[in-house]
């Protein structure tokens, strides 16, 4: 079935009610998912083609994250895996890929339903304008940053959402995909977002 991103921004905004969230505010996503009852979350190593696994049980339920990956990542797999607990009837297991916006449809749906629970197009828009306000009516990488930190997600799910925004196309992402950690760094910018979990967590 193809998507229906209007069907999964309304399946992302009921959710974000459900748990007590208003419509535009950026969330702390592992700070909700505790809230969520029967609902067990496991931080685990899974190797660097996994970023997470939801298993659905007839009393409890199971999100494994890949604790590997960067922290950012890591909350887009988290609302990511909330979809397949939520909302997706097709198998008791969803195990998903490193890459975002690949895969079966399913996963794609996963995907822009994650992207629409972390950052509302409302809120998104909101804040490109006010970046485009204070400089030219392309994104920068700078504003890409500041996009990544103010949603705290990864590089990788920003880019993919601003390319399905046509807010940039692939070749200018492409450029925005190397040196994450400097370019933050540089704009003063704590790295916590782009490191893994400590082993010791």
């Amino acid at each position: 079935m193809p998507m229906d991103k209007m069907d999964l921004w309304k399946k992302a905004l009921s959710l974000r009610k459900e748990l007590g969230e208003d419509t535009t505010s950026p969330i702390d996503i592992f700070a909700l998912a505790y809230t969520i009852e029967k609902l067990s979350i496991v931080y685990y190593p899974m190797g660097n083609n996994i970023s997470g696994v939801c298993i659905r049980g007839t009393g409890n339920n199971v999100v494994a994250i890949n604790s590997t990956m960067t922290l950012g990542r890591q909350h887009f797999s988290m609302a990511h895996e909330l979809y397949h607990l939520y909302f997706d009837d097709d198998e008791s297991t969803a195990v998903c890929a490193k890459t975002i916006g690949v895969g079966s449809e399913r996963e794609k749906q996963a995907d822009q339903f994650a992207s629409y629970l972390l950052m509302p197009p409302d809120a998104l828009s909101d804040v490109i304008k006010r970046l485009k306000k204070s400089g030219s009516s392309k994104l920068s990488l700078n504003d890409v940053v500041r996009l990544e930190q103010y949603f705290s997600i990864s590089r990788q799910a920003i880019l993919y959402r601003l390319i399905g925004e046509n807010e940039l196309t692939m070749q200018e992402a492409d450029s925005m995909r190397k040196n994450v950690i400097r370019s933050a760094v540089r704009l003063g910018y704590d790295d916590t977002l782009y490191r893994s979990t400590p082993k010791d967590k």
